[in-house]
């Protein structure tokens, strides 16, 4: 991954979709970021989350971390009413 990608990750939006509604958020450990998940607000209908692509640094998978972040953002957004998340995948990487 090189900048030039994540920049484009970073405006990338689906049709019909607000900047105001994508999130792309960093989990930190000790000051290190471990994990980055682009998240947006009420697509593709408004009781969703769509979750456009979570990453984990090599050095800290297969040892639960993303399972505890993914359940923690469910907890969290159940709260909020949110009915569903939806994770995208890369055909390569289901």
């Amino acid at each position: 991954m090189t900048r030039k990608s994540i920049e484009s990750d970073m405006m990338a939006l689906p049709d019909n979709v607000d900047f105001r509604d994508k999130y792309y958020v960093g989990y930190f450990k000790d000051e290190k970021l471990i994990a980055v998940l682009d998240l947006i607000d009420g697509y593709p209908k408004k009781d969703i989350v769509f979750i456009g692509f979570f990453m984990i640094d090599i050095n800290v998978q297969k040892n639960g971390i993303g399972s505890v972040i993914i359940n923690e953002l469910i907890e969290y957004l159940t709260t909020l009413e949110y009915n569903e998340v939806r994770l995208g995948w890369i055909n390569e990487n289901p």
